[in-house]
């Protein structure tokens, strides 16, 4: 068994994190779609997501569960 490189591990995951928001947020300046600019603000949220501590990310978690509720009425 190798050894893991967590601080490889986690620069990559930046990336492909922050390459997904720019990609969404150019396809919401580029098209104008509501839907392109929701998109663009979810990946924005993963991006920060990554730099939040645990209370906030479960905190966060609470919050999308007690919205979700409240969609369904």
């Amino acid at each position: 068994m190798g050894v893991v490189d967590l601080d490889l591990f986690r620069e990559r995951r930046e990336q492909e994190v922050w390459q997904r928001y720019l990609d969404a947020r150019n396809a919401a300046e580029k098209t104008g779609d509501i839907n392109h600019g929701i998109a663009a603000g979810r990946a924005w949220r993963e991006w920060l997501t990554l730099f939040q501590s645990a209370d906030q990310n479960e905190a966060d978690r609470q919050f999308d569960r007690v919205m979700a509720m409240k969609r369904r009425g």
